[in-house]
């Protein structure tokens, strides 16, 4: 047909179309527009204006890994190109015929992730054939390879100089850009506390008083000083009950200019925002592990806010910790792309660039981008628009929105009391989501015969203060009974208590403090509970098959500075596998301590090394005594890091700089002052360490971040944690991949 432009969908080879072969089928499945085989055509260069653009996201056929798209001009033109991070490798490359061959005239070879940019003057003498031409580069990526409809979005267009001429400025036109944002009047008087009597204002800018786009321009000059012209402050106040949503937008000309968004989050508003949710693994002053990791070339720099382009200069290259991320997004849809945890950027659209994304509390700076300086022998300045408006959506916290597992009704419900086979036996660990709108709630539980529970705790925001009490329920109390439960104990120290029950109906009673949920700075809250119970004949059976020695077995002490990294201190059983069973006597002196009792403190001399990562794992039976991992420097009184707390297991990971440093080993809520029969006369543990250079200051690529979260694999399931003292166990965990 004359009329057509292309092949059908099920067809190739325009304009002498074929049906495609049975390997084609992919293709078929994909409703993304294919790129033409030729612009030749009257739905491009063949009409009036001579002028081609596209912009879409298109179909990359992976069966047939190259595409070539032939065009003809006959005016010298410009061709500009974009395409926005992808999932595969995409090599474009622009050609022109010269004698009967292909000569190069501009190419993008970037590697997979990052964004391509193109612009050449195509010169013209006559007819003057061009190619345009694709490939796309697998690797053999089995996940990309899956993909039915594999895309990349991609803003192209090819016009004559001729037209360009109105654009025109007039040479030392002054930049006009986007001014400043400026926080509505009603935040001033309450940037720094967290209640709206009603829905928070909003603040836009780019609008006239008749709410029409304002024109900015930039200069040909501004834009060949750096890859952005133009920098905008953002700050985003925290609102309880509501999250912030940015969205903003550039309109311009793509045949005179390429822009773009960027948006970055300060080191601070990262490594607080990290804190608070997204690594809610560090729990607090437990460091923020790998984010310690991630950002220990800032913390050593400490670059001003002012002068930090951190993810403008790593949009030029990529660090290997962000391309999973980016895949992963390529891969599975569209939209804002967090490229890190610091950095986002839009995506183009015809004429026009968007950026729509979440925001944290905290400071942003939002970047204009230029990749490619205009072309000033055509324009000396060229107009645009930007608009954009800062929203607080009302946010309810819930299991949908927040990460963590509800809170049980009744630890008597499947999964919980009764595991295994074991009557009133109970033991889990996890993080529980709890709302901090939600003042009070009750975990109920029934005993039928006298057992003990060991309990801890621990908020993920350490500016949270949860409250704790042991409720005792009438046999007839109702959930919503008008006469109040009776408060049994309030535990003397919040975090950990150790308690004999009776036989009866019980409640923990959880609830936030009122004057701290205030200052929090998140609505969704996290809360990591272990609680186990027992019965007191099955403690009682068990610690009289404790076996403890004269003296206690401990790990050898050191103190000598490490010259050399890695260093590690393991031990193992005479059997090679089990790890070494350390042995603490329990003393008298302990029931003075304050529940928790030092029974280890290495001295670790790092003087000699610029930066190290620490990383070590400590196990206790939990009934028994719980273990903790602390780190201090040897001049200062307050702990520097915390372990993080799993089922009968402490892990510690930290990131240090050069100094004489202790590692020591706590245990918590040891069971001095519970009747004899149930005291064991001594605590058996597990520990190990290892120190190492951080990869980051050294020449050894940045580990991934799955690399960094997990433990080690055991080496047994003897392990205290594990089958050592009984033989039933259940745990679930992440574990770090071996390096072999």
């Amino acid at each position: 047909d004359a009329m057509c432009a292309e092949c059908d969908s099920d067809y190739s080879g325009y304009p002498n179309c074929v049906p495609n072969s049975k390997t084609d089928t992919a293709s078929t499945l994909c409703n993304a527009p294919r790129l033409p085989s030729t612009f030749d055509t009257a739905g491009f260069m063949g009409s009036p204006t001579q002028i081609v653009h596209l912009s879409d996201w298109y179909f990359m056929d992976l069966q047939h890994p190259r595409h070539v798209i032939n065009f003809t001009i006959e005016h010298e033109s410009v061709f500009r190109l974009h395409m926005a991070p992808h999932s595969v490798d995409i090599d474009a490359v622009l050609s022109r015929e010269e004698n009967g061959e292909w000569k190069i005239v501009t190419s993008a070879l970037h590697s997979v992730l990052q964004e391509e940019s193109m612009y050449k003057r195509l010169s013209a003498s006559g007819k003057t054939r061009y190619q345009l031409e694709f490939k796309y580069f697998t690797f053999g990526d089995e996940k990309v390879l899956r993909n039915p409809c594999p895309t990349f979005q991609l803003e192209l267009i090819v016009e004559p100089v001729q037209s360009l001429y109105s654009h025109r400025c007039s040479a030392g036109h002054p930049d006009i850009l986007p001014p400043q944002p400026q926080l509505p009047e009603e935040w001033r008087s309450k940037h720094h506390k967290t209640v709206f009597q009603r829905e928070p204002p909003m603040w836009r800018i780019g609008l006239d008083e008749s709410n029409e786009p304002i024109k900015y321009t930039v200069s040909s000059e501004s834009t060949m000083r750096e890859t952005y012209f133009h920098v905008l402050e953002i700050d985003v106040p925290f609102v309880m009950g509501f999250k912030a949503h940015l969205e903003a937008e550039l309109n311009f000309d793509f045949s005179t200019a390429q822009m773009g968004l960027l948006l970055q989050a300060s080191s601070s508003t990262l490594r607080t925002n990290a804190q608070r949710d997204q690594l809610a693994k560090g729990r607090g002053k437990r460091f923020m592990s790998w984010l310690s990791h991630k950002l220990i070339r800032e913390v050593a720099q400490e670059i001003s806010p002012e002068y930090d382009t951190h993810c403008v200069h790593m949009m030029k290259g990529l660090f290997p910790e962000t391309e999973a991320k980016m895949k992963e997004h390529m891969i599975g849809g569209r939209g804002a792309l967090s490229v890190s945890d610091r950095c986002t950027v839009g995506f183009s659209r015809y004429n026009r660039y968007v950026l729509s994304s979440w925001l944290q509390p905290g400071s942003y700076r939002l970047f204009f981008l230029s990749p490619i300086p205009l072309d000033d022998t055509l324009v000396k300045c060229v107009e645009f628009t930007f608009t954009a408006q800062l929203m607080y959506i009302p946010h309810t916290p819930d299991v949908f929105s927040c990460e963590g597992t509800e809170l049980p009704f009744s630890l008597n419900g499947p999964g919980y009391m009764g595991v295994l086979g074991r009557p009133n036996a109970l033991h889990i660990a996890n993080e529980f989501f709890f709302p901090l709108d939600k003042s009070l709630q009750l975990v109920r539980l029934e005993i039928t015969e006298k057992s003990l529970m060991r309990f801890y705790h621990e908020t993920i925001h350490t500016e949270v203060a949860l409250n704790v009490a042991v409720l005792l329920h009438d046999t007839n109390s109702k959930v919503h009974h008008s006469q109040a439960p009776k408060v049994l104990f309030v535990p003397e120290t919040q975090r950990t208590f150790i308690h004999e029950f009776e036989p009866g109906k019980y409640a923990l009673r959880l609830g936030w403090a009122e004057r701290d949920s205030r200052q929090s700075q998140t609505t969704c809250e996290k809360v990591y509970i272990e609680i186990e119970t027992m019965p007191i004949k099955e403690i009682v059976q068990q610690v009289k098959a404790i076996k403890c020695p004269v003296a206690p077995v401990m790990p050898e002490s050191f103190r000598h500075t490490l010259t050399s990294l890695p260093y590690s201190l393991r031990e193992f059983e005479e059997d090679g596998m089990a790890p070494r069973k350390y042995v603490y006597i329990v003393q008298p002196s302990d029931a003075s301590m304050a529940h928790d009792v030092k029974i280890l403190s290495h001295v670790i001399d790092l003087r000699a090394v610029e930066v190290a990562h620490i990383y070590a794992e400590a196990s206790t039976r939990f009934m028994f005594a719980d273990s903790e991992i602390r780190l201090r420097k040897s001049s200062a009184n307050e702990h520097l890091a915390l372990g993080i707390h799993q089922k009968d297991h402490n892990t510690f990971r930290s990131v240090v700089s050069g100094d004489i440093y202790f590692l020591e080993l706590w245990l918590l809520g040891t069971t001095t002052g519970l009747p004899r029969e149930i005291q064991p006369k001594c605590i058996e543990f597990n520990f190990f360490f290892e120190i190492e250079e951080s990869p980051l200051l050294s020449t050894r690529e940045t580990t991934t971040e799955c690399e960094n979260l997990g433990e080690t694999l055991p080496t047994s399931l003897n392990a205290i944690r594990y089958l050592s003292g009984k033989n039933y166990f259940s745990a679930s965990t992440v574990f770090r991949r071996p390096s072999n």
